[in-house]
């Protein structure tokens, strides 16, 4: 009798569910008993990012920097930050394989001549789409809340300035963004149309200045061999090793860049 109960007892035992990375520096937060609002001030990051972070929403940003606040947030709560900043890694991994899926790049370059009138094409429906919206969900369309990843830009770049150098910081002119090469490699860049101004392998100290509020996009085989520099200082990496990045926005990237810097001189001024 008792063995018949063991035997049922152990065939209802079903494996504890597996957590995003997310998940786990939420958990790992709550037991430790602290608020997003203290974290935050032990890691000089906004509150922001680590919603974002725990909520696994961080589509709309780099993948370098989501790995490097996702670890930084991992170190805070004495988790392994290789592996939560893995997990990451790996999630934004299957969202590109989706991305190049169904990538209007791919579709342009299988047209060949006739890309123009693709994409005239396509921006006739775009501006039938506007119309529909304007017509039946512009009210609809103004009360959607914006993703927290979304916010996150526009929340840091109004927070307090903490002194004079970071000051400095936010005056950078966007101008001065650029991509400098750290070994030969290829690289891609796009205009808003699709125009390409840039296909090709740039030698080793190469730097090239992408037009600003443009909406160009950046697209690398390995990111990890070419960094973001702001004002001629480089700050990091276009991206890991292994892992192509597609359809990169240069204006983001430049937002993301100018709040990473602030976060890293605001850390500094504290030491």
């Amino acid at each position: 009798m008792s063995d018949s109960s063991e035997n049922s007892t152990h065939e209802t035992e079903q494996e504890p569910p597996v957590l995003t990375p997310g998940e786990q520096l939420q958990e790992a937060r709550e037991k430790a008993g602290e608020s997003l609002k203290d974290v935050a001030a032990r890691t000089h990051q906004s509150i922001d990012t680590l919603k974002a972070l725990e909520a696994m929403e961080t589509g709309d940003l780099s993948p370098t920097v989501v790995r490097m606040q996702a670890a930084r947030y991992a170190r805070a709560l004495g988790l392994p930050d290789k592996d939560i900043a893995d997990g990451f890694a790996q999630q934004r991994s299957m969202m590109d394989v989706e991305r190049i899926e169904h990538s209007p790049v791919s579709f342009g370059r299988l047209v060949g001549g006739t890309a123009l009138p693709v994409l005239a094409l396509t921006a006739l429906f775009l501006i039938a789409g506007g119309a529909l919206t304007l017509i039946g969900g512009e009210r609809s369309a103004s009360v959607q809340e914006i993703p927290v990843s979304k916010r996150l830009i526009e929340r840091e770049m109004a927070t307090s300035r903490m002194d004079q150098s970071i000051q400095d910081l936010d005056r950078v002119r966007v101008a001065e963004l650029s991509i400098v090469a750290l070994k030969p490699a290829w690289i891609e860049v796009r205009g808003s149309d699709g125009t390409i101004f840039r296909s090709r392998t740039m030698a080793r100290g190469e730097v090239y200045y992408p037009r600003m509020d443009a909406g160009w996009t950046v697209t690398a085989r390995n990111p990890n061999a070419f960094v973001w520099a702001l004002d001629g200082e480089q700050i990091m990496p276009m991206g890991q090793a292994d892992s192509p990045i597609y359809s990169l926005s240069v204006d983001t990237m430049a937002q993301q860049l100018v709040t990473l810097r602030r976060e890293q001189l605001a850390e500094a001024t504290q030491d």
